[in-house]
């Protein structure tokens, strides 16, 4: 837990210096860079753990299912707001793995919870137990 604590802070900081001021909404750049597929995704419910620091700043671990899943990341919703380039730890229950993430795409869905897209900073095409077609 300490290595994922660690990771959390280290990304909290990274976002902090990058830029405090961020709001939950894409920019028109921002929202047609996230339209554009970099890979095949997956319209699948796997559960997963989100870890990540809300927007007061204090710790948060959220259990959610994913709603797509791709090599390159995936979206699920949320109850706890987040920012565009915000890390967080993803977690598949699925497969017992880690990775770490920014938030790519936010979407608001009152009074549902808010859906969230993330990017892996790594692709990771075995992090999910599906296959995906070739690209």
């Amino acid at each position: 837990m300490s290595r994922l604590y660690d990771a959390l802070r280290h990304a909290q900081k990274e976002r902090a210096a990058k830029n405090a001021s961020k709001t939950s909404e894409p920019s028109p750049a921002a929202r047609a860079s996230s339209e554009r597929r970099r890979s095949h995704r997956v319209s699948i419910s796997l559960p997963i753990l989100v870890y990540g620091r809300s927007g007061s700043g204090e710790p948060f671990h959220e259990e959610t299912r994913t709603l797509q899943v791709s090599p390159n990341g995936c979206s699920f919703t949320s109850d706890t707001p987040v920012t565009l380039e915000q890390r967080l730890m993803i977690i598949s229950q699925n497969k017992d793995r880690e990775q770490l993430a920014r938030v790519v795409y936010i979407k608001a869905r009152k009074p549902q919870p808010t859906e969230i897209g993330v990017e892996f900073l790594e692709p990771r095409p075995d992090f999910w137990p599906v296959g995906f077609p070739p690209e």
